[in-house]
C-alpha cells in the first residue's frame, strides 16, 4: 500500500506541477502532454466544452491500467498471512538496496509503542519527505528559467482564475513559490501522511487485531492515543523540515531573493495544517474503529477546506467565512513575505489538539472489535 499511495501521489504531483510550469519554458514547451493533468483542463472546458478526444486519452488510459491490473493480480501470486515473497524482500536481499529497502519497509519493532508507530510509518514518510525534497528544489531553477515578462503577466489574471491557486500573486517569486509548492503540494503530500497515520493509529491496530496487545500490557487507552499522537508531531515537523530544506536549496540554486526566515516560517505552519488533518483523521479513527471512514472523511474535509479557502473570499457576501478553513490560518497571512505569524499557529495548533483530547473519551467509551 505505500508504494502504490507513494507512486500515484508522485505522479500526481509531478503532473500537476509539469503542466503549470512547462508552458512558460520554451525548452519544454509542449512536453506537458505527456501528464493526465493536461487532458483535465488543457482544452478549459468551463469555456469551451467537452473535448472529447481529452476525455478518450484519458479514460484509454484508465482503461490501461485497468487491464494491466487484472493481468497483474491474475499472474501473482496472492500474499497469505503465511510466508510470502515482495519487492521489499528482493531488494532486501541485494546488498546495494538493502538499506534503503528496509527504511522504507520499516522493520518489527516493538520495544515500545512509540517505535513500532515509527517504524510502521517510516517508508511514507519516506516517500512524501522526498518528493518535497526533490520538487521544491527544483522549482528555484524552473523559475529562473521563465522570463520576467511572463511572471509579470500573471498580475493581470482575473480573481476566479488567481483563486484556483490560492489567492496568490504569481507574478512575484515569493507568489510562485507559495503557489507551486504550499499552497498545493505541501498539503497534499502532508495530507496523505497525516492521514494514513491517523486513521491507522487506532483502526488499523484493531483490524490488523494488535490492539489487544497493546492494551494486555500496562498501558491505558489515553497513553495509546497520546503516543500515536506524539508520532504524528513529531514527523509532521520533520516533514515540514525537509519541505523548508528542500525550497531553501531550490532558492539558492535559482538565486531568488528570499531568506531562510520565511521558509522556515511557512513551513512550520505547513506542519501544523497537516498535523490539523492527522487529529482529525485520529479522532474518526477512535471514535468509529473504521479506517475507511477515517480516511475518507479526513480527505473529504481537506478538499472542503481549500475550496472554501480559495473562493469565499472572491465574493465579498462570503469572505468572512474563510476563517472557518485551516488553509486561512496557513497562508493568509501571508507567512512567505511577511513571516511567522504567531496568532496563526496557535490556531492551527488548537485544531490538531482538540480532536486528539476528543480521541481518548471516544475510544475510551467504545467496544473494541474484534
Amino acid at each position: 500500500p505505500q508504494a502504490a499511495s507513494g507512486v500515484a501521489v508522485t505522479v500526481m504531483m509531478v503532473g500537476y506541477l509539469g503542466t503549470s510550469i512547462f508552458p512558460f519554458i520554451e525548452q519544454l514547451d509542449g512536453w506537458e502532454k505527456i501528464f493526465p493533468w493536461y487532458y483535465l483542463n488543457g482544452s478549459m472546458p468551463a469555456l469551451n466544452g467537452i473535448d472529447w478526444e481529452h476525455i478518450a486519452i484519458l479514460g484509454g488510459a484508465s482503461l490501461v491500467f485497468a487491464v494491466l491490473g487484472f493481468v497483474g493480480v491474475n499472474r501473482r501470486d496472492l500474499r497469505s498471512k503465511g510466508t510470502k515473497r515482495t519487492m521489499i524482500d528482493r531488494l532486501r536481499d541485494n546488498p546495494r538496496t538493502a538499506v534503503v529497502a528496509e527504511k522504507i519497509a520499516g522493520s518489527a519493532r516493538v520495544s515500545g509503542l512509540a517505535m513500532k508507530t515509527v517504524s510502521d510509518h517510516q517508508g511514507m514518510l519516506i516517500i512524501t519527505g522526498a518528493i518535497m525534497f526533490y520538487t521544491s528544489i527544483l522549482m528555484g531553477p524552473m523559475y529562473a528559467l521563465v522570463p520576467e515578462e511572463t511572471w509579470a503577466a500573471f498580475a493581470n489574471f482575473p480573481d476566479v482564475l488567481v483563486a484556483m491557486i490560492g489567492g496568490t500573486d504569481m507574478s512575484t517569486a515569493a507568489g510562485f513559490f507559495q503557489a507551486e509548492i504550499f499552497v498545493i503540494t505541501m498539503p497534499i503530500a502532508g495530507a496523505v501522511l497525516m492521514i494514513s497515520m491517523g486513521s491507522r493509529a487506532i483502526a488499523g491496530e484493531e483490524r490488523d487485531h494488535t490492539m489487544g496487545l497493546l492494551l494486555s500490557s500496562p498501558m491505558s487507552r489515553s497513553k495509546i492515543v497520546a503516543t500515536k499522537a506524539g508520532v504524528m508531531v513529531g514527523f509532521a515537523l520533520a516533514f515540514g523540515f525537509i519541505t523548508a530544506l528542500g525550497t531553501w536549496l531550490g532558492v539558492l540554486m535559482g538565486g531568488i531573493d528570499m531568506g531562510i526566515g520565511v521558509i522556515a516560517a511557512t513551513s512550520l505552519l505547513g506542519s501544523l495544517l497537516v498535523m490539523g488533518f492527522g487529529g482529525l483523521a485520529l479522532l474518526l479513527s477512535a471514535a468509529t474503529g473504521e479506517t475507511s471512514i477515517s480516511s475518507w472523511g479526513t480527505t473529504a474535509w481537506v478538499a472542503v477546506a481549500y475550496f472554501a479557502f480559495a473562493f469565499l473570499g472572491v465574493n465579498p457576501d462570503t469572505e468572512a467565512w474563510v476563517q472557518l478553513s485551516p488553509y486561512h490560518y496557513f497562508l493568509g497571512g501571508d507567512p512567505l513575505v511577511e513571516g511567522m505569524q504567531w496568532g496563526d499557529a496557535l490556531v492551527l495548533l488548537a485544531i490538531f489538539v482538540v480532536p486528539t483530547l476528543l480521541a481518548i473519551p471516544a475510544f475510551q467509551r467504545r467496544d473494541l472489535k474484534g
